[in-house]
């Protein structure tokens, strides 16, 4: 069991994404309740910036948009009008950082932070930016041990306001609820898993649908999803499409399953045998969905609605392993997402050191020709120290066939996040004096504005990847 601590602040800072740490005490009776500090906060919003539309056919621009006070893991999500990023800063302890869109940057209007390190397991935002939805799987709620719960914040203005903490009667101790939550692009349909959630058969997990009431502005429970009976950890990822209607689900390792109006009917449309599974993802309307398993053979296989029937289209990690030549492997589609219209693929490679080419564009859909010279530090201690910052790689489908290439290597320039603490990093003693590769700590993470992409690099860095498309 985890002593857990959750301390919610409001402030204003441009360009800093940074988090902070609270010696604020929770009485044992509060154990994993939010704590709400909010102080006067100002800046100056933009309802009216114009939002362009991201082009994959057009080379990306970077820009670095945070300099960290700290080295950590990072986990980005954004609402898809590209107004509010959440940074989500992973160690002993977590900090949730909530930024707005502001004519001059990013400002960070909410700060949440827990000793609870599995605090904010998973979170979600609506299209619009105006809820956030936070898990918290190993909560006690209801005064049962780990039953979990989920805190919906909203966002009013400036700042975001807890609104609501759903728990449900029916999660046992260690149930978990809140191990993966999925909501609609408009906010109104809301899933939640609990995947060790124990059921009467002795087998483990169910997902939790709610709705929400557009008088009272609270999520009510709708529908509870159970898996067959052979089935265990049911709801170790689960997935909405933008519009709702469709919901993936996966046990632990064994079946992805396509249920549609889950909500109500929860009728099963497609079962899907998987070796292994580390991420899902789904288009707005339904018509294409994906899984990656990163663990077993770095791929990701899409899955696109063809004459009623979801057809199968493995895509292959974009180098080989004999051209990476490097353990522990590139880490390829740890993390994927779709775009709105499912046309395009992002997948994350946490592992890449190579130099980027000038272009993000990638001529003639070959990755590997491209990738002519290794990010490393000087062999100074008998071999050479590679330098790891990680790649975002997007895929782009052939409409006349259906195929998916390689359209874009989106990488961070190493020059500008050289230095941490005025300290170059293949300095010896940059970290304890560790010699070996220079790597980001965990993965990479990504998340998709309407027009741009932000993902995390070495260090906690930041870089904002966007073109200058039309709408």
């Amino acid at each position: 069991m985890y002593y857990k601590k959750i301390v919610i602040l409001s402030l204003f800072s441009i360009f800093t994404l940074v988090g902070c740490n609270s010696s604020d005490t929770p009485s044992q009776e509060n154990k994993g309740k939010p704590n709400i500090i909010n102080p006067d906060d100002s800046g100056t919003s933009d309802p009216d910036d114009e939002i362009t539309s991201i082009s994959f056919d057009k080379e990306m621009t970077k820009t670095l948009i945070n300099a960290p006070l700290y080295i950590g893991n990072r986990k980005l999500y954004a609402s898809k009008n590209g107004k509010i990023l959440v940074v989500a800063d992973r160690g002993d302890s977590v900090t949730v950082n909530v930024f707005k869109k502001q004519k001059n940057g990013w400002s960070l209007v909410k700060q949440i932070t827990s000793n609870d390190r599995v605090f904010a397991t998973k979170i979600s935002i609506n299209n619009d930016g105006s809820y956030l939805f936070i898990s918290s799987p190993y909560e006690d709620s209801n005064y049962i041990e780990n039953s979990g719960a989920v805190h919906i914040y909203k966002n009013n203005g400036n700042t975001f306001h807890l609104e609501q903490t759903l728990t449900n009667n029916s999660i046992k101790r260690n149930g978990n609820f809140g191990s993966d939550i999925s909501i609609s692009d408009d906010g109104n349909i809301l899933a939640i898993s609990a995947d060790q959630n124990k059921r009467s058969n002795d087998k483990h997990g169910g997902v939790f649908l709610y709705e929400k009431n557009l008088n009272s502005n609270t999520w009510v429970f709708s529908n509870e999803i159970n898996g067959n009976s052979e089935d265990a950890y049911f709801g170790s990822h689960i997935e909405l499409n933008g519009d709702g209607n469709k919901l993936l689900v996966s046990n632990l390792s064994t079946h992805l399953y396509l249920i549609d109006s889950p909500t109500s009917k929860s009728k099963p449309l497609q079962t899907i045998q998987v070796e292994s599974m580390s991420d899902i993802a789904f288009n707005r309307d339904g018509t294409v969905f994906a899984y990656s398993n990163y663990e077993i053979d770095e791929s990701v296989t899409i899955y696109t609605l063809e004459d009623n029937i979801y057809k199968k289209h493995p895509l292959s990690n974009p180098i080989s392993n004999s051209f990476f030549n490097t353990h522990p492997g590139y880490q390829f589609a740890r993390q994927i997402e779709l775009s709105e219209d499912g046309t395009t693929l992002l997948a994350s490679a946490s592992h890449d050191h190579y130099e980027p080419p000038t272009s993000t564009l990638v001529k003639d859909f070959n990755l590997e020709s491209l990738l002519t010279k290794i990010e490393e530090c000087p062999p100074r201690y008998g071999s050479s120290s590679k330098i790891s910052t990680g790649a975002v790689i997007a895929y782009e489908m052939d409409k006349e066939d259906n195929s998916w290439k390689v359209k874009q290597y989106i990488k961070p320039n190493l020059s500008e996040i050289r230095k941490y603490n005025k300290k170059d990093i293949c300095n010896q003693n940059f970290v304890d004096g560790y010699k070996g590769e220079r790597k980001v700590i965990e993965q990479i993470s990504f998340t998709i504005l309407n027009d741009s992409i932000i993902a995390s690099t070495i260090n906690g860095n930041l870089f904002e990847y966007k073109n200058l498309a039309s709408k």
